[in-house]
């Protein structure tokens, strides 16, 4: 069985053989991409014809744990050419990258400690223990939505500063992808969460605040006029759980102590969050007096 360093060499010189003629022309480029609380070696296929590549990664990482099971390389080549073939169809053809890349960036909340490798590289704002961070939309249908990290190139190719693409940002993520509170038992429910799950749900009433994929909807919670339409729904003042970067969990202040809710949070992250997807192990307070987490 070949040993990472090797594995990753053979990728990269063998890959080509596996994709389709007219993306062979490509540079085969490997770097270290800060995702979101991970590092990974990727590998991707760059025109660098273009201003602008929306180039499609393969984890090189994630690759090599796929050898270890079937212990057969060219069975990995061809499913890493299948990702990159697969990444560049979805990308629409006459996509005109200029024009759309301002319509599409949208808000991302992540841990800042936690990333703060990829945010010496990024456009970010800072916000108590997180950091707002922007993503590029490419496509988007009633499945789901995938993109890009906003990185300072890209940053110098929309020519806004950080504060004006916060902005921007936020009235993308309005309009592309729409919030959505529920509680916390439907949200289980919706996901066939198991009988045991939903009988140990709490029984005081706990919400969902997300988008409507549930998929980087943490970021919300940059929602002042949001915040203050559940602070008037509850009829008081909240507490804000980080359940993950997907989504945060709303509690109104009465029902629970800040010790409880802060054990809870821990315990989550602990048992069933994924380290990709953690937020934090802080719990936040919203003072709709003064409209302010």
């Amino acid at each position: 069985m070949l040993k990472y360093d090797e594995f990753k060499e053979m990728l990269i010189n063998r890959i080509k053989e596996y994709i389709p003629e007219k993306y062979k022309a490509y540079n085969v480029e490997v770097t270290k991409v800060h995702k979101i609380n991970e590092t990974l070696d990727a590998l991707c296929l760059i025109d660098r014809s273009k201003k602008v590549n929306t180039s499609p990664v393969v984890y090189i990482d994630n690759m090599y744990t796929y050898y270890t099971s079937c212990e057969n390389i060219d069975i990995v080549l061809k499913k890493a050419a299948d990702i990159i073939t697969e990444g560049f169809n979805m990308v629409p053809d006459k996509y005109i990258y200029d024009k759309n890349i301002k319509d599409n960036i949208v808000l991302v909340l992540i841990n800042a400690e936690a990333n703060k490798e990829l945010l010496k590289t990024i456009p970010h704002i800072k916000f108590l223990d997180l950091a707002f961070i922007f993503r590029w939309i490419i496509t988007r249908n009633e499945y789901g939505f995938s993109g890009s990290i906003v990185n300072d190139s890209l940053l110098k190719t929309v020519n806004l500063d950080p504060n004006e693409l916060f902005e921007l940002a936020k009235a993308n993520t309005r309009r592309l992808l729409p919030p959505k509170v529920i509680t916390l038992k439907n949200a289980l429910k919706a996901m066939n969460a198991p009988d045991d799950l939903l009988d140990n749900t709490p029984e005081y009433p706990v919400f969902v605040l997300s988008n409507i994929y549930g998929v980087e909807g943490a970021a919300y919670i940059a929602f002042d006029d949001i915040l203050s339409k559940i602070k008037n729904k509850l009829n008081e003042n909240f507490y804000v759980l980080p359940s993950s970067i997907n989504e945060v969990l709303i509690i109104h202040e009465s029902f629970v102590t800040p010790d409880f809710v802060r054990e809870m949070v821990r315990d989550v992250n602990k048992t069933i969050v994924t380290q990709t997807d953690k937020l934090s192990n802080n719990i936040y307070y919203y003072n709709g007096e003064i409209k302010i987490i």
